[in-house]
């Protein structure tokens, strides 16, 4: 899998929409400020209970295990075995390359593939268990989207924005699905059609049409879709932990849709790392399930501390240690 260098063009709008990024995340921090009440967010200060923030900032690293989880279960499954010490600092390096470099992605899977080669693997396998690993993320993503869908009708607070949101991903996610199936079971006549309408899917999707049938077991899926899940949530949980942290007494339920409300805004948005619209979403739903303007503020940047910023520079050295 090749990471081509990026277009001069390409960067600039990806530099451009990540200023734009950092605009709309200042704007939100100056509109939060003015209409909360600056007494407020000291008070919120002083309340703090670090040991729940502790929890939160902790919980993060259980993601980046889940993630290693999952490409260990698929690797097994091609009779393979790498220890988790190996795969959970790749986790972190994917993670770290997808978001600052401008390819949409590649380079991060490109990282692991030639990380994992490196490490014995045949190249079409390691593709073919980030296939299936991407897979199971837009089906894990368009489950939590379902579950969003239901917690937002029991409040009464389902707006047709989010809705729009949902049904978008939803879209994509089975748009990825049923692709992958048309690849497997049409590979020569549904490639020549992708290569006219969407030639960037046709390599990942060749992949997952070659991917060795022991891949492809109900057991293999269910634990990969599980995994992803299992991210999910425990992200979720970690903006639960800082929302209680900051003494707001609020469900699992309030902070699972937001969380997953802002995740599908933030994908959605042409916005490297969702920077800007991920974070306004995720006030704006506290907002509208009753948590305050300012602990929606406060939780959202601590939130995005923990699971965007703190990972980067070990993600930056674990790189340089891949690319040497």
């Amino acid at each position: 899998m090749n990471d081509p260098k990026p277009k001069p063009a390409t960067r600039r709008l990806h530099y451009a929409s990540l200023l734009f990024g950092v605009l709309l995340l200042s704007a939100l921090v100056v509109i939060a400020s003015r209409f909360g009440e600056i007494e407020s967010f000291i008070e919120l200060a002083r309340r703090t209970r670090p040991g729940c923030l502790l929890l939160a900032a902790c919980l993060q690293f259980g993601t980046y295990v889940c993630e290693a989880c999952a490409w260990r279960d698929a690797l097994r499954a091609l009779g393979a075995r790498l220890s988790l010490r190996t795969l959970v600092p790749l986790s972190v390096a994917k993670l770290f390359s997808d978001q600052a470099m401008p390819s949409g992605g590649v380079s991060g899977s490109a990282l692991v593939v030639a990380a994992l080669r490196r490490r014995g693997i045949a190249a079409a396998d390691a593709l073919s268990c980030l296939v299936i690993n991407l897979v199971a993320h837009f089906a894990a993503y368009m489950a939590m989207a379902m579950v969003n869908v239901f917690i937002l009708v029991s409040h009464h607070d389902l707006n047709r924005w989010v809705l729009a949101a949902t049904l978008a991903l939803s879209a994509i996610a089975i748009g990825v699905l049923l692709s992958a199936v048309g690849m497997r079971w049409k590979g020569a006549a549904f490639a020549a059609f992708l290569c006219r309408r969407l030639p960037r899917l046709v390599d990942p999707l060749q992949a997952m049409a070659d991917a060795p049938a022991a891949l492809l077991r109900l057991h293999v899926l269910a634990r990969q879709f599980a995994w992803q899940l299992a991210e999910m949530l425990l992200d979720a949980l970690s903006l639960w932990l800082v929302l209680r942290g900051l003494g707001q007494e609020v469900t699992y339920a309030v902070a699972l849709s937001s969380f997953v409300t802002a995740s599908i805004v933030g994908t959605l948005s042409p916005i490297p790392m969702g920077l800007g619209s991920f974070e306004a979403a995720c006030v704006a739903m506290l907002r509208s399930l009753g948590v305050g303007i300012e602990a929606s503020l406060m939780a959202t940047v601590l939130l995005r501390g923990f699971t965007v910023w703190l990972p980067m520079l070990p993600g930056l050295l674990l790189i340089r240690r891949e690319l040497r």
